[in-house]
């Protein structure tokens, strides 16, 4: 890929996890694409996210004038069958040639489990070992996701800070900010300065946050390499998305695990 940038002056186009990039397009013709999906150009990436919409602008740019598809090789990851023949179709692509490979990735471990699923305590048996690891391990405990519904990551996280207390906090005398929090929260409806100081520190390396409580919402252009455990109270909805929540770990190559409470 670094090849065929060094040789032209091209550029991509992310559409959730398709990447269209179109070969030897020069400068005016990016200012034309730009207008046409009124995107914010950035180091070269146009960027489409995932959404209600989305398909709706890669209709746009197919319909264009300034659109050509012997031009175009389109790269998209977990995509169903029906999510390929939609690309397929709506960017007319003729007789592509399709390279896949499994999403099974030999660096992650799955585990799946049976879990209560009544009474005040039905999250108590998943949590313990994970509090217990947090509070010992504390800043060097290896990052893990936790995904569920709105309603269960928030008794999550008030269980957490129920069982920490002041140990919470990393270090203990920190002050009590969100910030300094070993866990944190991440969903549709928490505030957007804290969701994007939450990626920026995660992307950096300078987080505090050992544990996130998540929703669907966490992932959406998020680059993080060092993700080593991945939780799910509960079953996605699809195995799309399954298979997209769980591939967020282990990108670095190194050993990651997958478990599932159902």
């Amino acid at each position: 890929m670094s090849n065929i940038y060094s040789r032209s002056n091209s550029f991509k186009i992310i559409f959730g996890g398709l990447v269209i990039i179109p070969c030897l397009v020069n400068n005016t013709t990016q200012n034309q694409i730009k207008c046409c999906l009124k995107l914010k150009l950035t180091n070269n990436f146009f960027s489409l996210f995932q959404g209600p919409h989305s398909g709706e602008h890669l209709q746009r740019l197919a319909s264009s004038q300034i659109y050509s598809p012997q031009f175009f090789l389109t790269l998209t990851g977990t995509a169903t069958r029906d999510t390929k023949h939609e690309i397929i179709s709506t960017l007319g692509l003729s007789k592509p040639v399709v390279t896949e490979c499994n999403p099974n990735r030999k660096n992650i471990y799955y585990a799946s489990h049976v879990r209560a699923d009544k009474g005040e305590n039905k999250l108590h048996e998943i949590l313990d070992p994970v509090v217990t690891e947090l509070r010992l391990e504390k800043i060097n405990m290896p990052l893990t996701l936790i995904y569920g519904n709105l309603e269960t990551i928030s008794d999550c996280f008030l269980y957490f800070a129920k069982e920490m207390g002041k140990d919470q906090y990393f270090p203990t005398s920190a002050e009590p900010l969100a910030k300094n929090r070993l866990f944190s929260q991440y969903h549709a409806q928490y505030p957007e300065h804290e969701r994007k100081r939450i990626v920026d520190e995660l992307v950096n390396g300078t987080s505090n946050h050992r544990v996130l409580f998540v929703t669907v919402a966490f992932g959406i252009c998020i680059d993080c390499n060092n993700i080593r455990r991945i939780v799910h109270v509960g079953v996605p909805y699809t195995m799309e998305e399954y298979c997209q929540e769980v591939g967020r770990a282990g990108r670095d190559g190194l050993p990651a695990r997958a478990d599932i409470y159902y």
